[in-house]
């Protein structure tokens, strides 16, 4: 009985280290295999954190539509940290929109 601690606490970190370092890990927590991802983003590399953004069209696991998801990951010496925003077709067209609408009124102001 002393080692359910011990073995419920490996459990845990194996499952961590799986869901995060290999890709199967990473569909399974994000709910459907990736079909591509695109990571053009250009990240500062002279700065003490570099950031990167990666985005990854999901492929469906249940017959409904695919998803996107953007991952965002900072990193420096001792650090990392990743993010995923989770958005369906619909999400990702009015985003886009908005931005748009952002980008076209910031052109206008310089």
């Amino acid at each position: 009985m002393d080692w359910l601690p011990l073995i419920l606490f490996s459990v845990f970190i194996g499952w961590v280290l799986y869901s995060n370092f290999t890709k199967k890990g990473r569909a399974q927590v994000r709910g459907g295999e990736i079909e591509k991802t695109f990571d053009d983003f250009d990240e500062n590399s002279e700065a003490f954190f570099k950031q990167r953004i990666k985005v990854h069209v999901l492929e469906s696991t249940d017959e409904s539509e695919k998803r996107i998801v953007i991952e965002y990951q900072t990193k420096s010496k001792m650090h990392w940290q990743s993010m995923d925003l989770d958005f369906s077709i619909d999400e990702v067209k009015q985003m886009n929109k908005l931005l748009q609408q952002a980008l076209d009124y910031s052109n206008t102001e310089t």
